[in-house]
């Protein structure tokens, strides 16, 4: 179990890194960036319950 939960936090952590490279490379991808975003978070959430 904590095995699952230190392996999700270091995905969390690549995602936020690799969006972060993407919004300084393309500023202008920044809106579509937040609608991935939503998705993603609504996916998990969905999928934790």
């Amino acid at each position: 179990m904590n095995n699952d939960k230190r392996t999700e936090f270091a995905m969390v952590v690549i995602a936020a890194v690799v969006v972060g490279m993407i919004a300084v490379a393309h500023p202008a991808s920044i809106p579509v960036i937040g609608v991935v975003a939503a998705v993603v978070a609504v996916l998990l959430v969905w999928l934790k319950l």
